[in-house]
């Protein structure tokens, strides 16, 4: 398994450095360790991380769901829940934003690895060929897709983030949002975990 780039967001200190501590002895990078939502969301854009540990109650709020929503929808990032917390509306919240995975705390060296060996699979396998994602396309969207719309879908199902689709095309993010928007309308679906969950049928 490759290095992965990894940001942590953990409002406890001496786990956060845990945690990171885990993710050096497996090989991987940790580009960022936030507390809190506002700076993980700024080190996401910055640091181009490409997985994330996501405590999912920071403070006294659910920021970890909002920034999962975040890592889904704008930046295409797999990340795994991690908290003291799976009670059933929480999960039903979490579920929600397609995580890669979920761990409960304590959390082991071992659990971790195998989560995030596990995550990074699961997300690089949504990867149908071109011809095969050509053609759902045209039977689940009688729209017409522009052939930058077509590309970005490409890069998406290949597990790349906003930045790199943006690089890939020489253009910057806000044009690739533009272009995530108006393929959400086209499919009819809110976010890109749906649009992913649809063209994987």
């Amino acid at each position: 398994m490759d290095a992965l780039n990894i940001l942590i967001l953990e409002d406890e200190p001496i786990i956060a450095m845990d945690l990171k501590d885990f993710c050096i002895e497996l090989g991987h990078n940790v580009v960022a360790v936030c507390y809190n939502y506002t700076q993980a969301l700024q080190q996401a854009e910055l640091r181009n991380p490409n997985f994330a540990l996501v405590d999912i109650r920071i403070g006294d709020k659910d920021d970890g769901i909002t920034f999962g929503k975040k890592l889904t929808e704008e930046f295409g990032i797999p990340f795994i829940y991690i908290t003291s917390f799976f009670d059933d509306n929480t999960l039903s919240q979490a579920k929600s934003t397609f995580p890669s995975g979920y761990l409960v705390k304590p959390i082991s060296r071992g659990g971790l690895t195998a989560a995030i060996q596990v995550g990074a699979s699961n997300f690089s396998k949504w990867q149908p060929n071109t011809q095969s994602l050509t053609e759902k396309m045209k039977k689940i969207s009688n729209a017409t897709l522009t052939n930058r719309e077509v590309e970005t879908i490409q890069h998406l199902m290949q597990g790349k983030t906003n930045h790199e689709i943006a690089e890939s095309q020489f253009v910057t993010i806000n044009t690739v949002k533009t272009h995530l928007k108006n393929i959400y309308l086209k499919f009819d679906v809110e976010s890109r975990g749906q649009l992913i969950v649809l063209l994987n049928k």
